[in-house]
Protein backbone atom coordinates (compact mmCIF):
# COMPACT_ATOMS: atom_id res chain seq x y z
CA UNK A 1 0.00 0.00 0.00
CA UNK A 2 0.93 3.58 0.27
CA UNK A 3 1.93 3.81 3.84
CA UNK A 4 4.01 2.60 5.74
CA UNK A 5 4.39 -0.17 8.14
CA UNK A 6 5.18 1.04 12.02
CA UNK A 7 8.29 -1.02 11.92
CA UNK A 8 9.57 -0.11 8.36
CA UNK A 9 9.26 3.82 9.63
CA UNK A 10 11.74 3.12 12.37
CA UNK A 11 14.22 1.40 10.14
CA UNK A 12 14.56 3.68 8.11
CA UNK A 13 14.63 6.48 11.15
CA UNK A 14 17.11 4.48 12.64
CA UNK A 15 19.33 3.98 9.77
CA UNK A 16 19.51 7.53 8.35
CA UNK A 17 21.38 8.67 12.03
CA UNK A 18 24.60 6.61 10.48
CA UNK A 19 23.57 7.22 7.06
CA UNK A 20 26.15 10.37 6.05
CA UNK A 21 28.71 8.35 8.09
CA UNK A 22 28.48 4.93 5.88
CA UNK A 23 28.17 7.13 2.64
CA UNK A 24 31.60 8.72 3.78
CA UNK A 25 33.25 5.78 4.57
CA UNK A 26 32.55 4.14 1.77
CA UNK A 27 33.22 7.09 -1.16
CA UNK A 28 36.33 7.06 1.03
CA UNK A 29 37.04 3.55 0.29
CA UNK A 30 35.88 3.68 -3.70
CA UNK A 31 38.60 6.31 -3.94
CA UNK A 32 41.16 4.25 -2.40
CA UNK A 33 40.11 1.04 -4.34
CA UNK A 34 39.80 3.06 -8.05
CA UNK A 35 43.46 4.41 -7.25
CA UNK A 36 44.87 1.18 -6.60
CA UNK A 37 42.86 -0.69 -9.57
CA UNK A 38 44.78 1.89 -11.88
CA UNK A 39 47.82 0.36 -10.93
CA UNK A 40 46.69 -3.91 -11.14
CA UNK A 41 47.88 -5.00 -14.45
CA UNK A 42 43.88 -7.05 -15.08
CA UNK A 43 42.08 -3.67 -14.39
CA UNK A 44 41.61 -1.92 -17.79
CA UNK A 45 39.79 1.35 -18.24
CA UNK A 46 38.81 2.29 -14.43
CA UNK A 47 35.64 4.59 -14.66
CA UNK A 48 35.57 6.89 -11.02
CA UNK A 49 34.62 10.36 -11.54
CA UNK A 50 37.02 11.58 -8.81
CA UNK A 51 40.17 9.65 -10.53
CA UNK A 52 41.99 12.65 -12.70
CA UNK A 53 42.41 10.00 -15.41
CA UNK A 54 37.94 10.07 -15.51
CA UNK A 55 36.68 11.89 -19.13
CA UNK A 56 34.20 14.27 -17.02
CA UNK A 57 36.41 14.76 -13.72
CA UNK A 58 36.43 18.27 -14.79
CA UNK A 59 32.91 18.49 -14.72
CA UNK A 60 32.55 16.36 -11.77
CA UNK A 61 35.07 18.67 -9.82
CA UNK A 62 33.10 21.51 -10.87
CA UNK A 63 30.05 20.10 -9.57
CA UNK A 64 31.29 18.01 -6.11
CA UNK A 65 32.36 18.50 -2.51
CA UNK A 66 35.42 15.91 -2.92
CA UNK A 67 33.04 13.11 -2.78
CA UNK A 68 33.11 10.44 -5.89
CA UNK A 69 30.63 8.23 -4.64
CA UNK A 70 30.57 4.55 -4.13
CA UNK A 71 30.31 2.84 -7.70
CA UNK A 72 33.65 2.04 -9.52
CA UNK A 73 33.32 0.57 -13.51
CA UNK A 74 36.17 -1.08 -14.73
CA UNK A 75 36.79 -3.78 -17.12
CA UNK A 76 38.52 -7.16 -16.08
CA UNK A 77 41.66 -8.02 -18.48
CA UNK A 78 40.62 -11.67 -18.59
CA UNK A 79 39.40 -13.58 -21.87
CA UNK A 80 35.60 -13.88 -22.25
CA UNK A 81 35.47 -17.42 -20.91
CA UNK A 82 37.55 -17.11 -18.06
CA UNK A 83 35.28 -14.04 -16.71
CA UNK A 84 32.87 -16.39 -14.59
CA UNK A 85 35.93 -17.65 -13.12
CA UNK A 86 36.77 -13.76 -11.84
CA UNK A 87 33.12 -13.52 -9.97
CA UNK A 88 33.29 -17.13 -8.99
CA UNK A 89 36.33 -16.47 -6.91
CA UNK A 90 34.62 -13.03 -5.16
CA UNK A 91 34.13 -13.76 -1.21
CA UNK A 92 33.64 -10.75 0.07
CA UNK A 93 31.83 -8.90 -3.07
CA UNK A 94 28.37 -10.25 -3.55
CA UNK A 95 27.42 -10.63 -7.13
CA UNK A 96 24.02 -8.77 -7.37
CA UNK A 97 22.47 -6.45 -9.78
CA UNK A 98 22.30 -3.30 -6.59
CA UNK A 99 23.67 0.01 -5.84
CA UNK A 100 24.85 -1.70 -2.71
CA UNK A 101 24.56 -0.69 1.08
CA UNK A 102 27.35 -1.49 3.65
CA UNK A 103 28.28 -4.53 1.65
CA UNK A 104 30.27 -4.84 -1.33
CA UNK A 105 28.85 -5.84 -4.61
CA UNK A 106 30.20 -6.55 -8.00
CA UNK A 107 28.38 -6.78 -11.23
CA UNK A 108 29.07 -8.58 -14.45
CA UNK A 109 27.73 -5.38 -16.08
CA UNK A 110 26.76 -7.10 -19.74
CA UNK A 111 25.23 -9.87 -18.28
CA UNK A 112 22.81 -8.05 -15.57
CA UNK A 113 22.63 -4.59 -17.31
CA UNK A 114 22.61 -4.73 -20.67
CA UNK A 115 21.40 -8.41 -21.73
CA UNK A 116 18.28 -6.05 -24.04
CA UNK A 117 20.92 -4.47 -25.91
CA UNK A 118 22.26 -5.58 -29.19
CA UNK A 119 26.27 -5.73 -29.45
CA UNK A 120 26.40 -2.52 -31.15
CA UNK A 121 24.53 -0.57 -28.52
CA UNK A 122 26.50 -1.75 -25.67
CA UNK A 123 29.82 -1.57 -27.78
CA UNK A 124 28.73 2.59 -28.00
CA UNK A 125 27.80 2.25 -24.15
CA UNK A 126 31.11 1.58 -23.35
CA UNK A 127 30.14 -2.40 -21.89
CA UNK A 128 32.16 -5.02 -23.10
CA UNK A 129 32.53 -8.52 -22.06
CA UNK A 130 34.64 -7.62 -19.26
CA UNK A 131 32.95 -4.68 -18.14
CA UNK A 132 32.39 -5.07 -14.05
CA UNK A 133 30.69 -2.70 -11.88
CA UNK A 134 31.38 -2.32 -7.99
CA UNK A 135 29.78 -0.99 -5.44
CA UNK A 136 31.52 -0.44 -2.51
CA UNK A 137 30.63 -0.67 1.07
CA UNK A 138 32.30 -0.48 4.66
CA UNK A 139 34.23 -3.51 4.84
CA UNK A 140 38.20 -3.33 5.72
CA UNK A 141 39.40 -1.77 1.92
CA UNK A 142 42.49 -3.96 2.38
CA UNK A 143 40.29 -7.16 2.49
CA UNK A 144 38.50 -5.78 -0.65
CA UNK A 145 41.43 -5.12 -2.61
CA UNK A 146 42.86 -8.90 -1.44
CA UNK A 147 39.29 -10.12 -2.66
CA UNK A 148 39.43 -8.55 -6.18
CA UNK A 149 43.37 -10.02 -6.61
CA UNK A 150 42.81 -13.49 -5.61
CA UNK A 151 39.55 -12.99 -8.66
CA UNK A 152 41.50 -11.99 -11.01
CA UNK A 153 44.20 -14.25 -10.15
CA UNK A 154 41.36 -16.94 -10.61
CA UNK A 155 40.27 -15.62 -14.10
CA UNK A 156 44.14 -15.32 -15.58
Amino acid sequence: GACLDPNSAWLISRGMKTYFLRVREASKSALEIASWLTTQSWAKKIMYPALPSHPDHMLWKKQNQGDGGSVITFDVACERSKLDKFFEALSIFKVTPSLGCVESLAVPCLSLYADDLTEDEAKRAGIEHNTTRLAIGIECVDDLKSDLSSAAAAAK
